[in-house]
């Protein structure tokens, strides 16, 4: 793989492959036929209907769409993003979160259900900080979060650590909620 100019990497139960530069695309070519030419030698079938390919090269991903495979003699889907190791993958000059929003969403559950408890408000904000703010940052530095899914989950934890009333302001009782007390 690397005399062909290409790097292969194994995270997790995935194979991937990549080349940089100006003959990015023939080293990739090149690379990916060896892939599927190896797992074949080892006795795998290719499931090309499970396999992917991405560039970050608008006329590459175009090719790549057209490119008939000889390991499976098909082409093979071509993304610009995609759900990746617990995260989202995104390629392209569009960014999208998917995965994170749905965490988010998960979180904004999760405050509310803490809201419920008969914990005092300094306890339901350790158990926010603790559950819910991990499980929805957990992947946000490969994808943006929506704004509007954010100040909904800030507003939940408003509601969820201080007491309600009509001239609440979600970003001091969040801000005040976090610290520490003595």
């Amino acid at each position: 793989m690397l005399t062909l100019g290409a790097m292969p990497r194994v995270p997790a139960d995935e194979l991937l492959v990549y080349a940089l530069g100006e003959d990015h695309e023939r080293v990739f070519r090149e690379a990916y036929d060896a892939t599927h030419d190896y797992l074949q030698h080892l006795g795998a079938r290719m499931a090309h209907s499970k396999s992917y390919t991405f560039s970050t090269v608008r006329q590459t991903r175009r090719k790549l769409r057209q490119h008939l495979w000889r390991g499976v003699n098909a082409t093979i889907k071509v993304v610009s993003n995609v759900r990746d190791l617990g995260s989202h993958l995104n390629v392209a000059s569009g960014m999208f979160g998917t995965t994170i929003n749905g965490r988010i969403n998960e979180a904004i559950e999760t405050i509310k259900r803490i809201a419920h408890t008969p914990y005092d408000y300094a306890k339901k904000a350790m158990l926010i900080r603790t559950n819910a703010h991990a499980k929805a940052s957990y992947g946000v530095e490969a994808a943006p979060a929506c704004d509007a899914h954010m100040a909904h989950c800030t507003s939940a934890v408003a509601g969820a650590i201080a007491p309600s009333c009509k001239q609440a302001s979600n970003a001091i009782t969040t801000a005040v909620g976090q610290r520490p007390r003595p």
